[in-house]
């Protein structure tokens, strides 16, 4: 290994740690163990070259065990106080948003919103979504050099800006 990739693989590790800490503190999770945990888990779904429901359920595992993708009505979920898709729905509907990521119809931010809308597991969610997130920005070139908050503010502001002629 020469030096330009010994330096890249601290970075790299030095930056997933950042991003899985900062994600696992969103949601009030503190620890050296579970920031670990989680930089593990998203190193490995960031080797894949597309996003499979398989590996969102392997990034979820391996962060909320017990976690389950929802796939029946009696598996609800409340999101800011209204109810989630239904679970049957769910598998369906993420099929659908991989897809238009894949094809690169859909900017981080939408699919991150229209990710959460949908819910898919019954807990996990904010994380993978911010991994899912992380994944397509790095696909399609846009590595981030702010932090998640940082850059989803700015991807806010930006969608809200293209969208206020339509809410006239």
């Amino acid at each position: 290994m020469d030096f330009l990739d010994e330096r890249f693989l601290i970075l790299r590790d030095s930056f997933a740690y950042g991003f899985a800490q900062e994600s696992n503190e969103i949601e009030g999770i503190f620890g050296e163990v579970a920031h670990q945990n989680h930089k593990k888990a998203l190193l490995k779904f960031l080797t894949h070259p597309v996003v499979r429901i398989s590996y969102l359920e392997e990034f979820v595992r391996a962060i909320e065990p017990k976690a389950v993708l929802r796939e029946h009505d009696y598996q609800a979920v409340i999101i800011a106080g209204n109810r989630g898709l239904h679970g049957t729905l769910v598998k369906s509907a993420l099929r659908t948003l991989l897809d238009r990521i894949h094809d690169n119809k859909i900017t981080c931010f939408e699919a991150h919103m229209e990710y959460e809308a949908i819910h898919p597991f019954m807990d996990g969610n904010g994380r993978s979504g911010r991994v899912l997130w992380l994944w397509q920005r790095i696909k399609y070139g846009a590595w981030p050099n702010l932090s998640f908050k940082h850059s989803f503010y700015y991807e806010a502001f930006g969608f809200y800006r293209r969208m206020r002629p339509m809410l006239k």
